[in-house]
């Protein structure tokens, strides 16, 4: 078990410049009373909920309908984690696969970025080798945009979002195929 979390804070450290914009980001929610009820979960992982009038929410009528997931800070629907139904979990784990995506980004633009650095410190100089690492660390988040041009051109404009390969992989680990078959994430939980 610590095994497994040593490797979540070390892949926190890998996405911790952007993971901290995304908190920064998480108490500007707050502050615009967009969204509340503040947790850190896991290594790092900040989760608030919409506020009702800003949600969906029971009336229906609010402006913004999803759980969304930048970075490592997760804002969930007023109703979700309310209760211990399928759907709840379900969008739960749907969520902190694009965490992982996020990791992933990151960790690949952070050893992108070191080999440039490491090939700048040997030929160029020490100074403008750590601006390039930096910077091409710290891009890794958008590595995931051309995601939507790429599903756009796939399958067309309309539905962009939920056609992105960040988007059908989240689906299709953690929804099920069946009513009576597990999704693939609960085979995996399964398994381990």
């Amino acid at each position: 078990m610590k095994e497994k979390t040593v490797g979540k804070w070390v892949l926190f450290a890998f996405s911790a410049p952007l993971a901290i914009l995304s908190w920064f980001l998480g108490a500007l929610s707050m502050a615009c009373l967009l969204a509340h009820k503040p947790r850190f979960e896991g290594a790092g992982i900040l989760t608030l909920k919409w506020r009702e009038w800003f949600a969906t929410g029971a009336d229906g009528k609010g402006k913004w309908k999803y759980s969304t997931t930048l970075g490592r800070t997760i804002w969930f629907q007023p109703d979700v984690r309310g209760t211990s139904a399928s759907l709840d979990e379900r969008l739960e784990r749907h969520e902190r696969v694009h965490v992982r995506q996020f990791e992933d980004s990151m960790v690949l633009s952070f050893i992108i970025g070191f080999v440039v650095a490491i090939g700048m410190w040997a030929n160029v100089d020490a100074a403008a080798g750590f601006i390039w690492w930096l910077s091409i660390w710290t891009s890794g988040a958008l590595w995931l945009v051309p995601n939507f041009l790429t599903a756009g051109l796939r399958y067309g404009w309309k539905h962009v979002y939920r056609d992105s390969e960040h988007e059908r992989s989240a689906y299709a680990q953690t929804d099920k195929i069946c009513s009576n078959c597990p999704s693939w994430w609960e085979h995996r939980d399964a398994k381990r």
